[in-house]
């Protein structure tokens, strides 16, 4: 199994799912990770983060692909 790393960190589920969906766009598998009581506490969210992760072989081209959305 290939390894995951954590791309970044938002505070809520939306800003998660837009990240996501942009890499899929591209070709771009990842996964969001939150511990949130599966949405019962979405409170939790806000204070422990909600993360993206991928496989690390896609890391740098994911990089790239977020920071040329913040231009």
């Amino acid at each position: 199994m290939e390894e995951r790393v954590i791309l970044a960190e938002y505070g809520n589920h939306a800003q998660a799912e837009l990240t996501v969906n942009l890499l899929s766009e591209y070709g771009i598998e990842s996964f969001i990770w939150s511990d949130d009581c599966s949405g019962v506490s979405p409170g939790l969210s806000f204070i422990r983060g909600v993360k993206v992760s991928l496989y690390k072989a896609d890391l740098d081209r994911a990089k790239d692909i977020l920071k040329g959305q913040e231009e």
